[in-house]
């Protein structure tokens, strides 16, 4: 007696992985086996639909996703072979780039910018070009340039700690506390020394969604006279709060913040 696919599938749900392979290989499917497990460690295992420990976007509209697929052949990342995927992007690091209100005193006033892939390469990107800016300001001013270090809450997403081991940046935190979930200003400001390449801010923490307090961080930098600067994690509301607290001073309007990255699903 043949089995249907539907039954198939929900036969095999509460099965191990290796269970599940010696029971595709011997049972005739109108799937190929690799689709079959595919399905099966992909999408009967963690459906995005039913995902409440994240802030992720994991639906769309029908439309998009008809976007995504035909746009599946395009290597966007080929900007040689694809011109006008540098087009979109330079578009849309425009457009972002105003929401974060960047100064537009004069006419040729642009972001600069570039898409990634996800916020772990953005944040990369970050740590590596205040290392680079720490770097080349020690050398020209002919003092040590080899023991970078960057401050950041205890709370980072883990994707700072790898950038920090990755580049070599010493990490120094400030610990959130049973009462405070987020930086104190004035904690973090003390741990900076003639060898901080940069500040990391969270706009909307990983564990409880809190904004931190971009400026006054920024404000104490200004009041000491600290030659340091603000990169604004804002994966998870970077989207959200230009919209829902337009008054809230976090981007581009403090002296301090010279980058910031920002997540489109969350």
């Amino acid at each position: 007696m043949s089995i249907s696919l539907p039954e198939k599938l929900y036969a095999i749900i509460n099965k191990t992985y290796m269970e599940v392979v010696n029971d595709v290989l011997i049972t005739p499917t109108v799937w190929p086996v690799s689709s079959l497990l595919i399905w099966y460690v992909g999408t009967n295992v963690q459906r995005a639909s039913g995902m409440t420990s994240s802030k992720a976007n994991s639906n769309q509209e029908k439309e998009v996703e008809d976007l995504m697929t035909e746009a599946f052949s395009k290597n966007f990342i080929d900007y040689e072979e694809y011109p006008r995927t540098a087009d979109i992007q330079n578009r849309c690091v425009s457009m972002i780039g105003r929401l974060f209100n960047i100064p537009t005193d004069h006419r040729d006033d642009a972001a600069v910018g570039t898409s990634t892939v996800g916020s772990s390469e953005a944040i990369m990107l970050a740590v590596l070009a205040m290392k680079k800016r720490w770097q080349n300001k020690r050398k020209a001013e002919g003092k040590d340039w080899h023991n970078p270090n960057i401050i950041m809450s205890s709370a980072v997403q883990v994707c700072w700690e790898k950038a920090a081991r990755y580049f070599e940046v010493e990490e120094k935190y400030c610990y959130c506390t049973p009462e405070r979930f987020v930086i104190d200003p004035e904690e973090t400001v003390a741990l900076v020394d003639e060898n901080t390449i940069g500040i990391c801010i969270i706009l909307g923490t990983t564990y409880t969604g809190q904004y931190e307090d971009a400026k006054g961080v920024n404000d104490l930098l200004i009041k000491k006279n600290i030659d340091t600067v603000i990169h604004i994690d804002a994966a998870s509301g970077g989207f959200v709060a230009p919209f829902v607290v337009p008054e809230l001073e976090w981007d581009f309007r403090l002296e301090k913040v010279v980058s910031i990255n920002t997540s489109g699903h969350k």
